[in-house]
């Protein structure tokens, strides 16, 4: 998802290249801020909500986990995404 990845680029202040393995806090330095930017954007991107209740914040360890949630959350919102 070459779209998520830019999303990400974008919050980064570290200019390096994000792979299925990337951790977004220690590989691309991101804080709290930047993780609840990262979930708008994400919300906005792809026209769904997040219940910022449910968050487990694993899903922002590595890009793929962020990755498989996004994909699981299109699959299942009414999105016209894709």
């Amino acid at each position: 998802m070459e779209d998520l990845k830019n999303i990400i680029s974008n919050l980064s202040f570290l200019n390096k290249e994000i792979t299925h393995d990337t951790d977004l806090l220690e590989d691309l330095g991101f804080d709290s801020l930047q993780i609840l930017r990262l979930l708008v954007e994400v919300e906005n991107h792809y026209n769904f909500q997040i219940s910022y209740d449910a968050i487990d914040y694993e899903i922002f360890k590595r890009y793929q986990d962020l990755e498989q949630f996004v994909i699981k959350k299109i699959e299942k919102s009414d999105s016209k995404y894709i």
